[in-house]
């Protein structure tokens, strides 16, 4: 039994030896696979995205595109160049760098007001909007009128557009882009683009004069009549004002034609060129105290249409020769037995004036517009 048992503990020892066998076949050692790395790129298969792919490792939006060639790794919409997370898909921007995304940060700009009371909340340098212009008041050289916000918008206090606005008495003129407005409770003329209604010029008429008309001429500037007095005067672009002409009656209209400029009077119309030379006059009678236009009827022709006894209205047409500024031939034409006010505009052979007032012995008072056309007029609105 001794005997037996040897041999058989013999026989183990010989087997776990590797004796015995075929000593050519080496034995297959035992890997772990949690410690692989496929791809050789210093990560390990169980947390590389791309185990066989040695230039990814990381999916974070798991789009099958590694973060190395996604542009947009969070999947969020905003690339990464562009998004201050660009791991983390519910942030993108961090407005005052505080390292808390915007839709998480409750004072965005970190201007100490928090974002539901900041009427700015991305800008650090405003928070409140008084007017609601849109323009922070800090910015805002009015910040209590919406009309304005540019400091040359006004005289520093009170805001011109919101002036204007009030005012009933305005006298405009207008150039190839902008407009001149004069206004009594203003005391100026403020010309306004035409692009952006903003003020780009401020000009002082004479203090001591009340403006009756203005008109805008490409060679001789912005020209000015007054009521109680017969000279013009001139603006340059620059807003300095020169005595241009005199002439022997106030309240004058203004055409610019050309190179000339026509005035306007109770008995008078008057050629001048733009060194300030009277060139014609042409004696007319438009009875005082009737308002009257004068436009240009294009064609070098100048259209004067007023009002005499209160309610016949009547239009004289002058032709104006361009090269030497003279007034040649004259049309005196009866037009309605309507009174009618301010002519504003010409076309073809028709004006359109403003507001008038409908007046005969057997109707009452009416406002509606008129359209005049060369011998006959028709009523378009009321």
């Amino acid at each position: 039994m001794i005997l037996y048992r040897s041999l058989l503990l013999a026989v183990i020892l010989f087997a776990l030896s590797g004796c015995g066998g075929d000593s050519d076949t080496p034995t297959s050692p035992v890997i772990d696979q949690t410690q692989l790395d496929t791809d050789k790129d210093g990560v390990l298969d169980k947390d590389d995205a791309f185990p066989s792919d040695p230039t990814e490792t990381i999916d974070t939006d798991k789009d099958g595109i590694g973060n190395n060639a996604d542009t947009d790794d969070d999947n969020d919409g905003v690339a990464d160049e562009q998004d201050a997370f660009p791991l983390d898909p519910v942030e993108s921007l961090d407005t005052d760098l505080d390292g808390i995304g915007n839709n998480v940060d409750t004072d965005d700009d970190n201007d100490g007001v928090a974002d539901d009371q900041d009427a700015f909340p991305l800008d650090p340098a405003e928070s409140a909007d008084t007017d609601s212009d849109g323009v922070g008041d800090n910015a805002d050289a009015y910040p209590n009128d919406s009309a304005c916000f540019v400091a040359t918008d006004g005289d520093g206090n009170a805001c011109y557009l919101s002036l204007l606005a009030q005012d009933t008495e305005l006298k405009v003129a207008k150039s190839a882009e902008n407009f001149f407005i004069y206004s009594p409770q203003v005391q100026k003329i403020v010309e306004l683009s035409g692009q952006t209604e903003q003020v780009v010029g401020v000009y002082q008429p004479n203090p001591a004069k009340v403006v009756a008309h203005l008109a805008y001429s490409d060679t001789m500037g912005l020209l000015v009549s007054y009521a109680e007095h017969a000279e013009i005067d001139a603006f340059d672009r620059l807003g300095t004002r020169s005595q241009f002409a005199t002439l022997s009656e106030n309240n004058a209209h203004i055409l610019p034609m050309g190179r000339f400029v026509y005035f306007v009077t109770q008995n008078k119309l008057s050629g001048w060129d733009q060194n300030g030379e009277n060139v014609h006059n042409r004696s007319i009678d438009i009875r005082s105290g009737i308002e009257s236009s004068f436009v240009d009827g294009g064609q070098n022709r100048a259209i004067i249409s007023y009002a005499i006894s209160g309610w016949r209205n009547f239009r004289d047409s002058f032709t104006i020769d361009p090269v030497t500024g003279l007034i040649q031939a004259h049309n005196k034409e009866f037009v309605s037995e309507y009174a009618s006010l301010n002519a504003i505009a010409l076309f073809d052979d028709y004006i359109v004036t403003s507001l008038g007032t409908y007046s005969s012995e057997s109707s009452s008072h009416t406002e509606f517009g008129f359209v005049f056309g060369r011998k006959n007029f028709c009523r378009i609105s009321g």
